[in-house]
Formats: structure tokens, sequence, C-alpha cells
């Protein structure tokens, strides 16, 4: 039995919200939008805000859920005059290997959301960090692990409410010194990049308890790394440092670290906000 010319349409629709592109999404939503806003109240009012403040997409979206099913209801987000109440609790956020054909753009609307705390983009091909993310003044949880970010921007010091940074295994080469604003920072993994030195004092990030630089290309040890008396735990292998600096770490520093660690990485996982 065919599908009646509305059921297609729908299904039409759905399609492109969950397959893209970006710039075929935003024209469909634009279009609805403007002439019956109705609709897209529809579309996104089965959303659920479960404990501990995870947002599960309406079924309309997960039919399959993909990185434009994502934007596509952010989008429609964005342009409803008034937010649903979940939008104002939602707390944490989190998209990771799912595959797009084109450069990943981060949901609209997202930033706005005044309690996200948690935000995960990983394995998602970024090669910037969306700017949208810089204005999130109340992020508590930063991941952006496995993409291709080879710059932070000095907007980062911004987010001084920070005390997870996840940054392992993208293409940074260097760090901005406005990094040292992030005094309330208690782990930083910058593991499996490309830097070659540290260019502000570790010693400002005076909360730090788990430091990762493993697999960088650094040649002496960071500046303030011994001033750094909360530290708990610290991977700097697989980098350039030669023997004398490896020494001088071992002899003045290894031995009031509780856990040290120094050739073998340590196991994290993302701390959950209470």
């Amino acid at each position: 039995m065919s599908l009646e010319p509305q059921a297609l349409a729908a299904e039409s629709f759905r399609q492109v919200l969950s397959h893209g592109p970006y710039e075929k999404i935003d024209r469909l939503i634009d279009i609805v939008g403007r002439e019956d806003c109705q609709i897209c109240e529809c579309l996104v009012r089965d959303a659920q805000l479960m404990y501990p403040g995870l947002l599960i997409l309406p079924p309309f979206f997960r039919s399959p859920e993909t990185v434009y099913s994502h934007y596509s209801f952010w989008k429609i987000i964005s342009i409803m005059p008034e937010k649903p109440l979940w939008f104002y609790h939602l707390e944490s956020f989190g998209l990771s290997g799912l595959p797009v054909s084109e450069q990943f753009r981060f949901p609209p609307a997202l930033a706005q959301c005044p309690s996200l705390k948690t935000l995960i983009l990983k394995d998602l091909g970024l090669r910037t960090l969306p700017e949208n993310i810089l204005s999130m003044r109340k992020l508590r949880i930063l991941d952006i692990s496995g993409n291709e970010i080879c710059e932070i921007e000095k907007g980062i010091g911004r987010l001084r409410q920070l005390v997870y940074f996840n940054a392992a295994d993208n293409e940074l080469e260097r760090l901005p010194q406005q990094m040292g604003n992030l005094r309330k920072l208690q782990v930083l993994n910058l593991s499996g990049n490309r830097i070659q030195r540290i260019d502000f004092p570790l010693d400002s990030l005076v909360m730090l308890k788990k430091l990762n630089l493993s697999g960088n290309l650094l040649e002496t040890l960071p500046s303030g790394l011994k001033s750094l008396f909360q530290l708990e735990k610290v991977q700097l292998a697989y980098n350039d440092l030669s023997a004398e600096e490896e020494a001088a770490w071992e002899e003045d520093i290894c031995s009031r670290i509780p856990s040290y660690q120094w050739y073998l990485p340590f196991e994290e996982s993302t701390p959950a906000i209470s």
C-alpha cells in the first residue's frame, strides 16, 4: 500500500533532518517556522529531560539519531520564541564518534542553555573549537578529544568554572597564555598533540590534580610544574625531554606526588557533576 502524499512529505522532511546537508536543513526549518511555528513545537514537544540533566530527543529525531538530527533539533529550538521548560534545566550534552560528510556544526541555541555544565564533543572531525563554546561561562566539563583542532583560542580563559578539560588527540602545537586563567581546573589532558612548550606558568592552575602531557614534543619541563602542590597524577612520557630533564623531575618532584606516574598513562573518566 502506497503512502499518502502527506506521509511521504513528512518522511522526506525527516530524512533531510537526519541526513542533511546543513544548508538544506536550515532552509527547510526556516520555511516551516515562517509558515507554521506550531509544526516545530509539535516536533520537539516529546523531548525528555532525564536525570542528571540529560536530554532524550523525540522519536522523530532518533530514527536514526545523527549529528544532523541533533543539529536539526537545536535549530528548531533556536527559532521558537518561547523555549521549553527543559531548556532551562539541561546540564549535560554530548556527541561522540557520529559520522558526518561535511564539517560539523555546533548545534544552534545550545550555547544559550543557562544550566549547561558538561559538554562533550569527541571524535567529530572538528578542525576548530566552535566559537559558541567560548561564551558558555558556566561550563565545568569540556571534552573535545579525538578531533583535528590545531589551535585553542585565547577566549578559553573566559571559561573560569572549568574543572575538567580534555583536548587529547588533536593537532595542537601551542596553547594560549589565557589558559592560566582556569584556576579551578583539576584535570587537564593534552596528550597526543604536537605541543613543544607550555607558554603559561602551570602554577597558575592552583587546583590541578591530574595532568597528562604525554605524547607531545616537549623538550623542557613546563614552568611552574614543581609548584603544583595539589598534583596527584602526572604523565609526561613520550616527549622529547632530555635525560637531565627526566632526572631533575624524578629527584625534585616525584617524591611528593602520591600517585606519581611517569611512563604509564593514568586512566581517567569524565567526572559527574553534582
